[in-house]
């Protein structure tokens, strides 16, 4: 992990700053934005174009008629996490009101909102709301002196141009709205899907004693400077339980200050499991398999797509017998047989989700894609393509199986290794790599909250 030795230079070279709000040293929410910066070349924080002004003005009024209404509990999610499970939009949080009681979901549209009849729960609001109002809060935030000073030192050392000033009004707007929120609605529980960019709203709601749990939404490594934290914070930053993909993510934070790793508690995926059990059917994959003997999935990304495509071109020569399913990150076909020259084995699936092209498939290839994870966790064995080292740095550390997971750098090497894994059975693909997303979601979550919460 390279990443990894800059965030711990990083924390040791500001380890005392203290940016002081409401008697808590703020410093690891600024801190978090100028790792940004480091890390992806820019900031994290939402920029609003034209696009997005109109999607903004499009879904304001969203559910708007539940800002009026009484609730124990409160989610704040978003909406690109919803799947479509038993005929609804479904989202991990939508299994939690049995156990916090009547519940809110506050929706970040980051693709649209759903029609309420199409989600579990329709209690369902648009985050947009409280993002305008924390907005035009910010305009009157103050910023102290001693924080430029900070953003200069910091920027200096480092070689980068941060804007702390911008992220010390969003946590102050952001506390203080929060605040006003809570106290209306008391709630007794919060759900927050990453805590770490949402460190004052967990203040905010934490004082006023509202219990903050975080639902894990996404891969974490040694590379995450959200969630690889060296130094010591204050625990109203922080959120009070942890429910995780798996046991990993235990062993992770026992060298993290993120939080305290007795208080992680393995959760697994519902829908994965749901993906597993299920029997799917396309025309699609059956004509595929009534010529090929083999179908790999390949998960892209737009900035490796030209590598990845053609490092199968050389497989596909080499096994002419194969056939790929491409997986793109956004773009459809059409894309694709316009801008690469493509193997003739290489197909695609537009009608079906990722998870079910995965399912469908052999062996799953990626350079980097996180997909890689969620293969194994539905039983189909990874066969990566290690260019430039890419997929040992991302995943080295966390797909450590060999018999189910392998990293190749040329098409012989991939050949061979996808011909030793294709008489690995499903369970135990799933049996090896059980870290990663731990086994019955349900079961697991009425446990955490009837013996746990």
């Amino acid at each position: 992990m390279k990443f990894n030795k800059t965030i711990r230079e990083f924390d040791e070279f500001t380890s005392k700053y203290e940016v002081e709000f409401q008697g808590v040293n703020i410093w690891p929410y600024l801190r978090l934005y100028s790792l940004d910066k480091l890390h992806f070349g820019t900031d994290t924080m939402v920029k609003v174009d034209s696009k997005k002004a109109f999607t903004f003005l499009k879904f304001l009024l969203y559910g708007f008629r539940f800002w009026f209404k009484s609730f124990d509990a409160v989610v704040f999610m978003g909406s690109g996490n919803r799947l479509l499970y038993k005929g609804k939009w479904t989202e991990k949080t939508d299994f939690l009101p049995e156990y916090i009681g009547r519940t809110w979901f506050i929706e970040l549209p980051i693709k649209g909102h759903y029609p309420g009849d199409q989600l579990p729960n329709p209690e369902v609001s648009s985050k947009l709301v409280l993002l305008l109002i924390e907005k035009l809060f910010a305009k009157l935030v103050v910023v102290p002196k001693h924080i430029y000073e900070i953003q200069n030192e910091v920027d200096q050392r480092f070689k980068m141009s941060s804007n702390m000033g911008v992220v010390y009004k969003q946590f102050v707007s952001r506390y203080w709205i929060t605040r006003q929120l809570g106290k209306l609605k008391r709630f007794k529980t919060a759900i927050i899907n990453a805590a770490y960019v949402d460190m004052p709203r967990v203040m905010a709601l934490k004082k006023l004693g509202t219990k903050v749990i975080e639902l894990q939404h996404g891969i974490i490594n040694s590379d995450h400077h959200g969630y690889m934290i060296y130094n010591a914070f204050d625990p109203l930053l922080q959120p009070d339980d942890f429910l995780s993909f798996g046991t990993q993510e235990q062993s992770l934070f026992k060298s993290s200050e993120y939080i305290d790793s007795e208080r992680v508690f393995p959760l697994g995926s519902f829908y994965l499991e749901h993906i597993k059990e299920s029997s799917i059917k396309s025309e699609v994959f059956e004509k595929i398999r009534e010529n090929h003997q083999v179908i790999i999935s390949a998960t892209g990304q737009t900035d490796c797509d030209d590598l990845l495509i053609a490092f199968l071109n050389q497989v596909l020569t080499l096994r002419p017998s194969w056939a790929c399913v491409y997986i793109p990150r956004v773009d459809k076909e059409d894309y694709y047989r316009e801008n690469f020259e493509l193997n003739p084995a290489i197909f695609f699936a537009d009608n079906l989700n990722v998870y079910e092209k995965m399912k469908l498939s052999d062996i799953h290839t990626t350079i980097y894609s996180t997909c890689a994870i969620e293969s194994v966790a539905i039983g189909i064995p990874n066969v990566m393509y290690d260019h430039d080292n890419r997929a040992t740095n991302y995943f080295g550390a966390i797909l450590t199986n060999k018999e189910s997971n392998a990293f190749c750098t040329s098409p012989e090497e991939f050949v061979q290794e996808v011909e030793k894994k294709l008489s690995l059975d499903v369970d135990r693909v799933v049996e090896l790599n059980s870290h990663l997303f731990y086994p019955s979601f349900f079961k697991n979550l009425s446990s955490y909250f009837r013996e746990k919460y």
